[in-house]
């Protein structure tokens, strides 16, 4: 936050909803952030990470989760972190496709946003155990598992909810 007395700024966190904005005399709020939120998009964290996401309780197929997610300028939602991926499981009621899938080469999982490959430290703690395993030999997309909280390979055309995630 930026004072206006001293001329300072103080570096801050989160704003509570349940606290009084600053007043004139504390000085100006600047937010480092944009999340579009006039489309629906909220702001969600966990620990000190912050998400921009929009959740969809419309079942879709992989690929059309992937197509309404760039509609409306995101991507589809990546636990590339364990923040990220225990705030997905805040967020579960039904099971949602991540933004996760070896489509293009199989047993290479690369995130959607930006096609880098999942760290293969970080699966143990992100997927069931024994997942990814292609058991179909066509499970190329990842959903969060409702039972256990955990990621699994899925065939790219079931349908599941899903959560589109900007930017910040």
């Amino acid at each position: 936050m930026y004072n206006n007395n001293t001329q300072l700024c103080t570096p801050g966190k989160w704003l509570h909803e349940t606290e009084a904005p600053p007043n004139t005399e504390e000085g100006a709020l600047y937010l480092g952030y944009r999340c579009d939120t006039h489309l629906g998009f909220t702001v969600r964290s966990y620990n000190d990470t912050p998400v921009c996401i929009l959740q969809f309780s419309t079942e879709v197929t992989y690929a059309e989760a992937i197509s309404s997610c760039r509609s409306f300028n995101s991507y589809l939602y990546t636990t590339k972190t364990l923040d990220k991926f225990y705030l997905l499981q805040t967020l579960v009621t039904n099971w949602l496709w991540v933004g996760l899938d070896d489509i293009q080469t199989e047993g290479k999982l690369v995130w959607v946003d930006d096609g880098q490959e999942l760290d293969p430290e970080l699966i143990s703690n992100i997927f069931s155990p024994g997942e990814p395993n292609d058991i179909s030999g066509f499970e190329d997309c990842t959903e969060i598992f409702i039972g256990s909280l955990t990621l699994n390979d899925n065939i790219c055309d079931k349908y599941f909810r899903y959560v589109c995630e900007q930017r910040m």
